[in-house]
């Protein structure tokens, strides 16, 4: 979940929490709606923020497993394939129905050579039989040309997962901000005579801004002692004795 959401479902419970803890005798005709819409807002953010993550691990899941099921596919199934068939079937040209796709080619294109390579194999079925392949290779590269279509279809299912819970949490955040600032209107007034607790009302409503410190980052000032100044040089040249010899009278 994205850090400003973050801070927003934390001060969001804080507040429950003031207001569970400061209950007002009138409650139902003044916070009623207001606590109301907060109490849902929270509800739908934790359920928001369960969904986010699930899509966030489930992406990156299909991700590494289509990565390794076109590792499977290309080195395991289509590639040996190719191999065989550009030796027995070089001569009559048939061996470019089993030409190999590049390494990097598309999810589509890639599962689409592999179709037109099952297709082709299965006319030739005996003749890959007799030069080694298993018995059921083709049964195995149709099951690797499955898996591989079917994860991605999973992967964009969890993507979708992700963002709409991503932009329903943004619409809780503005539900729950505007739950507050209504719940401060009428709260602010009746906590200005006391002031330990309209400081933690305020602290509890405010939204911590990012990047923010609730630490000083101002360097302390260190005293340094004073130095005293330099002599003028007139001075320091006049204090210095003579070294020039003194000569003799004659």
């Amino acid at each position: 979940m994205e850090r400003t959401i973050v801070s927003a479902l934390g001060s969001f419970q804080r507040v429950e929490e003031f207001l569970t803890q400061h209950p007002w005798s009138d409650a139902p005709a003044t916070l009623g709606l207001q606590e109301t819409e907060l109490h849902e807002a929270v509800a739908r953010l934790l359920s928001d923020s369960v969904d986010q993550e699930a899509g966030s691990r489930f992406v990156r899941a299909y991700t590494e497993s289509k990565r390794q099921l076109r590792s499977t596919l290309y080195s395991d199934h289509m590639l040996p394939l190719s191999r065989v068939a550009r030796e027995v079937f070089s001569e009559t040209g048939m061996d470019r129905a089993f030409r190999m796709p590049k390494a990097t080619a598309a999810n589509q294109k890639l599962l689409a050579a592999a179709g037109a390579m099952a297709e082709a194999a299965s006319k030739e079925e005996d003749v890959f039989l007799k030069h080694g392949l298993s018995q059921d290779f083709l049964e195995q590269l149709t099951a690797s040309v499955t898996a591989l279509a079917n994860v991605q279809p999973a992967k964009t299912e969890s993507a979708r997962r992700r963002t709409t819970a991503t932009a329903s949490a943004k619409d809780q955040v503005k539900r729950g901000k505007k739950a507050v600032r209504l719940l401060n209107a009428i709260l602010q007034p009746r906590l200005a005579k006391d002031p330990e607790l309209l400081a933690a009302w305020q602290s509890a409503k405010r939204v911590p801004a990012q990047g923010s410190s609730t630490a000083a980052s101002i360097a302390p000032v260190v005293p340094v002692a004073p130095v005293a100044p330099a002599p003028p040089v007139a001075h320091v040249v006049a204090s210095q004795p003579s070294q020039r010899p003194t000569e003799k009278a004659a």
